[in-house]
Protein backbone atom coordinates (compact mmCIF):
# COMPACT_ATOMS: atom_id res chain seq x y z
CA UNK A 1 0.00 0.00 0.00
CA UNK A 2 1.23 3.08 -0.78
CA UNK A 3 0.07 6.01 1.74
CA UNK A 4 1.50 8.62 0.04
CA UNK A 5 -1.15 8.50 -2.91
CA UNK A 6 -4.91 9.51 -2.48
CA UNK A 7 -7.71 7.25 -2.79
CA UNK A 8 -10.04 7.80 -5.81
CA UNK A 9 -13.25 10.03 -4.88
CA UNK A 10 -16.51 9.85 -6.84
CA UNK A 11 -19.14 11.93 -6.57
CA UNK A 12 -22.17 9.87 -5.36
CA UNK A 13 -25.40 9.70 -6.84
CA UNK A 14 -28.67 9.71 -5.59
CA UNK A 15 -31.20 8.44 -7.82
CA UNK A 16 -33.92 7.31 -5.51
CA UNK A 17 -35.17 7.93 -1.84
CA UNK A 18 -35.98 5.12 0.67
CA UNK A 19 -39.75 3.60 -0.36
CA UNK A 20 -41.71 5.28 2.95
CA UNK A 21 -45.28 3.80 2.00
CA UNK A 22 -47.78 5.93 2.98
CA UNK A 23 -51.27 5.46 5.05
CA UNK A 24 -53.84 7.14 7.21
CA UNK A 25 -55.85 6.38 10.34
CA UNK A 26 -59.20 6.53 10.73
CA UNK A 27 -59.37 9.75 11.79
CA UNK A 28 -57.32 11.22 9.18
CA UNK A 29 -53.50 11.20 10.98
CA UNK A 30 -51.50 10.69 7.65
CA UNK A 31 -48.50 7.52 8.41
CA UNK A 32 -45.08 6.88 7.02
CA UNK A 33 -43.74 3.90 7.20
CA UNK A 34 -40.25 2.75 6.29
CA UNK A 35 -39.74 -1.10 6.20
CA UNK A 36 -36.54 -2.69 7.45
CA UNK A 37 -36.56 -6.22 6.93
CA UNK A 38 -34.79 -8.34 9.90
CA UNK A 39 -35.46 -5.96 12.49
CA UNK A 40 -37.01 -6.31 15.84
CA UNK A 41 -36.77 -2.94 16.56
CA UNK A 42 -39.71 -0.04 15.93
CA UNK A 43 -39.29 3.57 16.05
CA UNK A 44 -42.30 5.64 16.26
CA UNK A 45 -42.36 9.19 16.02
CA UNK A 46 -45.29 11.76 16.68
CA UNK A 47 -44.83 15.12 14.47
CA UNK A 48 -46.71 18.21 15.43
CA UNK A 49 -46.44 21.27 13.96
CA UNK A 50 -45.45 24.59 15.63
CA UNK A 51 -43.15 24.12 17.65
CA UNK A 52 -41.43 27.67 19.58
CA UNK A 53 -42.62 29.50 16.51
CA UNK A 54 -46.30 29.57 17.63
CA UNK A 55 -46.06 29.96 21.28
CA UNK A 56 -48.11 32.74 23.29
CA UNK A 57 -45.18 32.67 26.00
CA UNK A 58 -41.69 32.41 26.59
CA UNK A 59 -41.14 28.48 27.39
CA UNK A 60 -44.63 27.46 26.97
CA UNK A 61 -44.11 24.87 23.76
CA UNK A 62 -40.93 22.94 25.25
CA UNK A 63 -42.26 22.67 28.41
CA UNK A 64 -45.57 21.71 27.49
CA UNK A 65 -43.58 18.73 25.26
CA UNK A 66 -40.87 18.15 27.51
CA UNK A 67 -43.18 17.51 30.51
CA UNK A 68 -45.70 15.58 28.55
CA UNK A 69 -43.85 12.32 29.93
CA UNK A 70 -44.34 13.67 34.02
CA UNK A 71 -47.89 11.97 34.25
CA UNK A 72 -50.73 11.04 32.15
CA UNK A 73 -54.65 10.69 32.76
CA UNK A 74 -54.53 7.03 34.90
CA UNK A 75 -50.39 7.08 34.69
CA UNK A 76 -48.01 8.90 37.39
CA UNK A 77 -44.91 10.20 36.01
CA UNK A 78 -43.17 6.83 38.07
CA UNK A 79 -45.64 4.36 36.75
CA UNK A 80 -44.68 5.55 33.39
CA UNK A 81 -41.17 5.28 33.82
CA UNK A 82 -41.46 1.83 35.48
CA UNK A 83 -43.07 0.79 32.55
CA UNK A 84 -41.28 1.85 29.68
CA UNK A 85 -38.21 0.66 31.53
CA UNK A 86 -39.83 -3.06 32.22
CA UNK A 87 -40.75 -3.20 28.06
CA UNK A 88 -37.11 -1.55 27.48
CA UNK A 89 -39.06 1.32 25.59
CA UNK A 90 -37.14 4.49 25.22
CA UNK A 91 -39.47 7.70 24.78
CA UNK A 92 -37.92 11.41 23.76
CA UNK A 93 -38.96 14.67 24.05
CA UNK A 94 -37.60 17.52 20.98
CA UNK A 95 -39.79 20.92 20.38
CA UNK A 96 -37.76 22.69 17.26
CA UNK A 97 -38.59 26.08 15.90
CA UNK A 98 -41.21 25.01 13.98
CA UNK A 99 -42.41 21.72 15.12
CA UNK A 100 -42.12 18.97 17.85
CA UNK A 101 -41.53 15.62 18.34
CA UNK A 102 -42.61 12.62 20.46
CA UNK A 103 -39.97 9.48 19.41
CA UNK A 104 -40.38 6.33 20.75
CA UNK A 105 -38.14 2.84 20.24
CA UNK A 106 -39.48 -0.17 21.67
CA UNK A 107 -39.48 -4.02 20.46
CA UNK A 108 -42.39 -5.28 18.32
CA UNK A 109 -43.38 -7.77 20.47
CA UNK A 110 -43.93 -5.15 23.03
CA UNK A 111 -45.70 -2.74 20.98
CA UNK A 112 -49.37 -2.54 22.18
CA UNK A 113 -48.17 -1.98 25.64
CA UNK A 114 -45.38 0.51 24.68
CA UNK A 115 -48.19 2.31 22.97
CA UNK A 116 -50.57 2.18 25.55
CA UNK A 117 -48.44 3.85 28.01
CA UNK A 118 -47.49 6.57 25.24
CA UNK A 119 -51.35 7.05 24.25
CA UNK A 120 -52.33 7.63 28.45
CA UNK A 121 -49.53 10.71 28.39
CA UNK A 122 -49.98 12.19 25.30
CA UNK A 123 -53.59 12.62 24.84
CA UNK A 124 -54.30 13.87 28.73
CA UNK A 125 -50.90 15.05 30.15
CA UNK A 126 -51.16 16.27 34.12
CA UNK A 127 -48.41 18.17 34.61
CA UNK A 128 -48.31 17.93 38.02
CA UNK A 129 -47.28 20.79 40.15
CA UNK A 130 -44.42 18.68 41.57
CA UNK A 131 -43.24 17.68 38.38
CA UNK A 132 -43.26 21.29 37.05
CA UNK A 133 -41.55 23.14 39.74
CA UNK A 134 -39.13 20.70 39.71
CA UNK A 135 -38.58 21.38 35.75
CA UNK A 136 -38.48 24.90 36.56
CA UNK A 137 -35.34 24.96 39.04
CA UNK A 138 -33.39 22.85 36.47
CA UNK A 139 -34.04 24.64 33.61
CA UNK A 140 -32.82 28.10 35.69
CA UNK A 141 -29.56 26.10 36.47
CA UNK A 142 -29.16 24.53 32.99
CA UNK A 143 -29.37 28.44 32.05
CA UNK A 144 -27.56 29.80 34.41
CA UNK A 145 -24.17 27.21 33.41
CA UNK A 146 -25.18 27.99 29.58
CA UNK A 147 -24.80 31.87 30.51
CA UNK A 148 -21.20 31.21 31.01
CA UNK A 149 -20.27 30.41 28.09
CA UNK A 150 -19.23 33.06 25.93
CA UNK A 151 -20.48 30.64 22.52
CA UNK A 152 -24.29 30.87 23.75
CA UNK A 153 -24.22 34.23 24.33
CA UNK A 154 -22.49 35.33 20.97
CA UNK A 155 -25.26 33.28 19.42
CA UNK A 156 -28.34 35.10 21.57
CA UNK A 157 -26.65 38.09 21.16
CA UNK A 158 -26.60 37.56 16.81
CA UNK A 159 -29.95 36.68 16.58
CA UNK A 160 -31.24 39.22 19.02
CA UNK A 161 -29.34 41.98 17.32
CA UNK A 162 -31.15 40.84 14.45
CA UNK A 163 -34.03 39.71 14.34
CA UNK A 164 -34.89 41.92 17.63
CA UNK A 165 -36.47 40.29 21.00
CA UNK A 166 -39.71 39.42 20.19
CA UNK A 167 -38.97 37.28 16.92
CA UNK A 168 -39.46 33.23 17.64
CA UNK A 169 -35.92 32.53 16.13
CA UNK A 170 -34.21 34.85 18.93
CA UNK A 171 -36.61 33.05 21.50
CA UNK A 172 -33.87 32.42 24.11
CA UNK A 173 -35.35 31.95 27.71
CA UNK A 174 -34.34 34.33 30.59
CA UNK A 175 -34.77 33.72 34.27
CA UNK A 176 -37.96 35.76 34.83
CA UNK A 177 -39.91 33.74 32.23
CA UNK A 178 -39.21 30.48 34.72
CA UNK A 179 -40.92 32.67 37.10
CA UNK A 180 -43.76 34.13 34.54
CA UNK A 181 -44.87 30.36 33.04
CA UNK A 182 -48.07 28.60 34.61
CA UNK A 183 -49.45 24.99 34.16
CA UNK A 184 -52.51 27.01 32.47
CA UNK A 185 -49.90 28.01 29.71
CA UNK A 186 -48.99 24.40 29.49
CA UNK A 187 -52.21 23.14 28.70
CA UNK A 188 -53.44 25.82 26.75
CA UNK A 189 -50.39 24.81 23.89
CA UNK A 190 -51.09 20.45 24.33
CA UNK A 191 -54.77 21.78 23.49
CA UNK A 192 -53.91 23.74 20.45
CA UNK A 193 -50.82 21.69 19.26
CA UNK A 194 -50.99 18.08 20.12
CA UNK A 195 -53.77 16.45 18.63
CA UNK A 196 -54.82 14.50 15.59
CA UNK A 197 -55.64 16.84 13.79
CA UNK A 198 -52.05 18.59 13.66
CA UNK A 199 -50.10 15.07 13.85
CA UNK A 200 -47.66 13.16 11.76
CA UNK A 201 -46.55 9.50 12.57
CA UNK A 202 -43.42 8.09 11.24
CA UNK A 203 -43.27 3.98 11.65
CA UNK A 204 -39.26 2.67 11.31
CA UNK A 205 -38.51 -1.00 11.69
CA UNK A 206 -40.22 -4.30 11.29
CA UNK A 207 -43.62 -2.77 10.51
CA UNK A 208 -46.90 -5.15 9.64
CA UNK A 209 -50.05 -4.85 9.75
CA UNK A 210 -50.56 -5.66 13.31
CA UNK A 211 -48.39 -2.39 14.47
CA UNK A 212 -50.39 -0.34 12.31
CA UNK A 213 -53.78 -1.71 13.70
CA UNK A 214 -52.30 -1.10 17.17
CA UNK A 215 -51.79 2.42 15.99
CA UNK A 216 -55.47 2.62 14.29
CA UNK A 217 -56.67 1.47 17.79
CA UNK A 218 -54.86 3.66 20.21
CA UNK A 219 -54.70 6.83 18.50
CA UNK A 220 -57.29 6.84 15.29
CA UNK A 221 -59.96 8.30 17.37
CA UNK A 222 -61.11 11.56 17.69
CA UNK A 223 -61.28 12.19 21.45
CA UNK A 224 -57.76 13.65 20.52
CA UNK A 225 -58.69 16.58 18.22
CA UNK A 226 -56.75 20.01 18.81
CA UNK A 227 -58.32 23.49 19.17
CA UNK A 228 -56.55 25.09 16.26
CA UNK A 229 -57.35 24.54 13.18
CA UNK A 230 -54.69 23.10 10.49
CA UNK A 231 -54.98 26.69 8.27
CA UNK A 232 -54.28 28.99 12.10
CA UNK A 233 -51.23 26.61 12.54
CA UNK A 234 -50.29 27.62 9.20
CA UNK A 235 -51.17 31.38 9.77
CA UNK A 236 -49.36 31.01 13.14
CA UNK A 237 -46.01 29.71 11.65
CA UNK A 238 -46.24 32.51 9.13
CA UNK A 239 -45.55 35.01 11.61
CA UNK A 240 -42.20 37.40 12.16
CA UNK A 241 -41.38 37.01 8.71
CA UNK A 242 -38.23 39.54 8.49
CA UNK A 243 -35.02 40.66 10.67
CA UNK A 244 -34.73 44.21 11.78
CA UNK A 245 -33.46 46.88 9.18
CA UNK A 246 -30.46 48.50 10.06
CA UNK A 247 -28.46 45.92 11.10
CA UNK A 248 -26.35 45.07 8.21
CA UNK A 249 -22.41 46.07 8.45
CA UNK A 250 -23.01 46.43 12.52
CA UNK A 251 -20.12 45.43 15.00
CA UNK A 252 -21.65 44.65 18.34
CA UNK A 253 -19.12 43.91 21.22
CA UNK A 254 -20.06 43.17 24.89
CA UNK A 255 -18.26 41.83 27.21
CA UNK A 256 -19.16 39.01 29.55
CA UNK A 257 -20.24 39.37 33.46
CA UNK A 258 -17.24 37.88 34.70
CA UNK A 259 -13.64 38.46 32.56
CA UNK A 260 -12.77 36.00 30.31
CA UNK A 261 -9.92 35.27 28.37
CA UNK A 262 -11.34 34.46 25.12
CA UNK A 263 -14.50 35.66 23.04
CA UNK A 264 -16.87 34.21 20.66
CA UNK A 265 -17.60 35.61 17.36
CA UNK A 266 -20.97 34.96 15.45
CA UNK A 267 -21.02 36.51 11.82
CA UNK A 268 -23.69 36.40 9.03
CA UNK A 269 -27.01 37.64 7.37
CA UNK A 270 -30.60 37.27 6.88
CA UNK A 271 -30.71 35.51 2.94
CA UNK A 272 -34.19 34.90 1.25
CA UNK A 273 -35.48 31.60 0.20
CA UNK A 274 -33.73 30.33 -2.26
CA UNK A 275 -34.20 27.44 -4.53
CA UNK A 276 -32.99 25.34 -7.99
CA UNK A 277 -29.34 26.32 -8.85
CA UNK A 278 -29.05 29.03 -6.86
CA UNK A 279 -29.69 27.47 -3.63
CA UNK A 280 -27.29 24.77 -4.96
CA UNK A 281 -24.57 27.20 -5.45
CA UNK A 282 -25.00 28.66 -2.42
CA UNK A 283 -24.85 25.83 -0.10
CA UNK A 284 -21.58 24.62 -2.32
CA UNK A 285 -20.41 28.06 -1.62
CA UNK A 286 -20.70 27.78 2.11
CA UNK A 287 -19.20 24.85 2.34
CA UNK A 288 -16.37 26.11 0.67
CA UNK A 289 -16.09 28.54 2.84
CA UNK A 290 -16.25 26.70 6.63
CA UNK A 291 -18.79 23.85 5.49
CA UNK A 292 -16.16 21.26 6.75
CA UNK A 293 -13.22 20.55 8.23
CA UNK A 294 -10.88 21.59 5.17
CA UNK A 295 -12.68 24.45 4.46
CA UNK A 296 -11.01 27.63 3.71
CA UNK A 297 -11.80 29.23 7.05
CA UNK A 298 -10.44 26.23 8.74
CA UNK A 299 -7.55 26.13 6.65
CA UNK A 300 -6.57 30.04 6.63
CA UNK A 301 -7.41 30.55 10.31
CA UNK A 302 -6.84 27.43 12.31
CA UNK A 303 -3.89 25.77 10.81
CA UNK A 304 -2.04 28.65 9.26
CA UNK A 305 -2.62 31.89 11.56
CA UNK A 306 -3.53 29.53 14.64
CA UNK A 307 -6.37 31.81 16.09
CA UNK A 308 -8.79 29.49 16.50
CA UNK A 309 -9.40 25.95 17.35
CA UNK A 310 -12.07 26.01 14.58
CA UNK A 311 -14.06 27.81 12.55
CA UNK A 312 -17.49 27.13 11.18
CA UNK A 313 -19.84 28.63 8.53
CA UNK A 314 -23.86 27.40 8.20
CA UNK A 315 -26.85 27.67 6.49
CA UNK A 316 -29.40 27.53 8.60
CA UNK A 317 -33.19 26.90 7.11
CA UNK A 318 -36.54 28.19 8.05
CA UNK A 319 -40.07 28.07 6.01
CA UNK A 320 -39.60 31.87 5.66
CA UNK A 321 -36.06 32.87 5.40
CA UNK A 322 -32.45 31.20 5.67
CA UNK A 323 -29.49 32.73 7.65
CA UNK A 324 -25.75 32.64 6.69
CA UNK A 325 -23.63 32.42 9.79
CA UNK A 326 -19.77 32.07 10.94
CA UNK A 327 -19.11 30.92 14.22
CA UNK A 328 -15.71 30.54 16.14
CA UNK A 329 -13.78 31.25 19.63
CA UNK A 330 -10.62 32.78 20.18
CA UNK A 331 -8.27 34.68 22.06
CA UNK A 332 -9.21 38.06 22.95
CA UNK A 333 -6.16 39.39 21.43
CA UNK A 334 -7.15 38.20 17.57
CA UNK A 335 -10.76 39.12 17.36
CA UNK A 336 -9.78 42.17 15.16
CA UNK A 337 -7.19 39.59 13.03
CA UNK A 338 -10.37 37.13 12.91
CA UNK A 339 -12.47 39.34 11.69
CA UNK A 340 -10.05 41.12 8.88
CA UNK A 341 -9.46 37.40 7.77
CA UNK A 342 -12.98 36.46 7.21
CA UNK A 343 -13.95 39.91 5.54
CA UNK A 344 -10.57 37.86 3.52
CA UNK A 345 -11.80 34.95 3.01
CA UNK A 346 -15.47 36.06 1.57
CA UNK A 347 -13.74 38.81 -0.70
CA UNK A 348 -11.82 36.00 -2.52
CA UNK A 349 -14.95 33.94 -3.21
CA UNK A 350 -16.73 37.28 -4.84
CA UNK A 351 -13.57 38.43 -6.83
CA UNK A 352 -12.13 34.86 -7.88
CA UNK A 353 -13.22 31.66 -9.61
CA UNK A 354 -12.72 28.80 -7.26
CA UNK A 355 -9.94 26.17 -9.00
CA UNK A 356 -12.01 23.10 -10.20
CA UNK A 357 -9.98 20.82 -8.22
CA UNK A 358 -11.69 22.34 -4.92
CA UNK A 359 -14.77 22.66 -6.41
CA UNK A 360 -15.17 18.82 -7.23
CA UNK A 361 -13.73 17.73 -3.83
CA UNK A 362 -16.11 19.88 -1.94
CA UNK A 363 -19.38 18.63 -3.98
CA UNK A 364 -17.86 14.94 -3.71
CA UNK A 365 -18.13 15.39 -0.16
CA UNK A 366 -21.09 17.57 0.13
CA UNK A 367 -22.99 14.34 -2.14
CA UNK A 368 -21.92 11.69 0.56
CA UNK A 369 -23.48 13.75 3.68
CA UNK A 370 -26.68 14.08 1.75
CA UNK A 371 -26.80 10.33 1.16
CA UNK A 372 -25.72 9.68 4.36
CA UNK A 373 -28.81 11.54 5.83
CA UNK A 374 -30.96 9.59 3.20
CA UNK A 375 -30.38 5.93 4.22
CA UNK A 376 -32.71 3.72 4.51
CA UNK A 377 -32.33 3.66 8.59
CA UNK A 378 -33.46 4.60 11.85
CA UNK A 379 -32.37 7.59 11.69
CA UNK A 380 -34.27 8.66 8.52
CA UNK A 381 -37.17 10.07 9.96
CA UNK A 382 -35.17 12.67 11.27
CA UNK A 383 -34.15 13.88 7.71
CA UNK A 384 -38.13 13.41 6.47
CA UNK A 385 -38.96 16.12 9.60
CA UNK A 386 -36.36 18.51 9.12
CA UNK A 387 -37.82 19.11 5.38
CA UNK A 388 -41.56 19.16 6.27
CA UNK A 389 -40.17 21.70 9.59
CA UNK A 390 -39.04 23.96 6.83
CA UNK A 391 -41.74 23.60 4.27
CA UNK A 392 -39.39 21.76 1.96
CA UNK A 393 -40.30 18.86 -0.51
CA UNK A 394 -38.41 15.52 0.03
CA UNK A 395 -38.06 14.73 -3.40
CA UNK A 396 -36.59 18.01 -4.25
CA UNK A 397 -33.30 16.43 -2.87
CA UNK A 398 -33.09 14.48 -6.15
CA UNK A 399 -32.87 17.68 -8.07
CA UNK A 400 -30.68 19.41 -5.58
CA UNK A 401 -28.23 16.61 -5.50
CA UNK A 402 -28.53 17.24 -9.87
CA UNK A 403 -28.16 20.89 -9.23
CA UNK A 404 -24.89 20.51 -7.04
CA UNK A 405 -23.37 17.98 -9.46
CA UNK A 406 -23.98 21.08 -12.40
CA UNK A 407 -22.60 23.37 -9.90
CA UNK A 408 -19.66 25.92 -11.90
CA UNK A 409 -16.80 28.35 -10.53
CA UNK A 410 -18.96 31.02 -12.12
CA UNK A 411 -22.05 29.62 -9.87
CA UNK A 412 -20.41 30.08 -6.63
CA UNK A 413 -18.82 33.28 -8.13
CA UNK A 414 -22.29 34.57 -8.46
CA UNK A 415 -23.42 33.50 -5.02
CA UNK A 416 -20.85 35.09 -2.88
CA UNK A 417 -20.79 37.98 -5.40
CA UNK A 418 -24.80 38.18 -4.53
CA UNK A 419 -25.43 36.70 -1.01
CA UNK A 420 -22.11 37.17 0.77
CA UNK A 421 -20.91 40.90 0.99
CA UNK A 422 -18.66 41.27 4.27
CA UNK A 423 -20.34 45.23 4.31
CA UNK A 424 -23.78 43.10 4.63
CA UNK A 425 -23.01 40.71 7.59
CA UNK A 426 -24.11 41.35 11.18
CA UNK A 427 -20.79 40.88 13.22
CA UNK A 428 -21.49 40.17 17.41
CA UNK A 429 -18.65 39.39 19.83
CA UNK A 430 -18.85 37.83 23.23
CA UNK A 431 -16.74 38.16 25.42
CA UNK A 432 -13.01 39.96 27.20
CA UNK A 433 -12.87 41.74 30.18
Amino acid sequence: MNRTLSPDTLFTKLETLPHVEPGKLSNGITTATLNLPDTELLRTDFMFMGGVWVQDTPLQASMAVRLLKEGGKTMKAAVINEKLDFYGATCSLSVFKTYSVVTVMCLKRYYGEVMCVVRDFLMSPSYEADSFSLALEQGKASLMMKMERVKYEAEVLFYKSMFGEEHPISAYEKFEDYDALTVEALLKYHADFIGSSNCRIFITGGADDTCVKTLDELFGGDSWDCDCEKNEVETKLLRFPKPLDGYNGKDIRQPMQMPTVQSALFVGKCLPMLNGKDWAALLVANMILGGYFGSRLMTNIRERKGYTYGISSSCVQTHLFNVLAIQTETANQYVDKVVQEIKGEINVMRNQLVPTEELELVKKYYSGNICRAYEANFAYPNTLMRKIGVGRDVAETLSAVRHIQEVQPEDILKAASLYMSPDDFLYCVKGGS
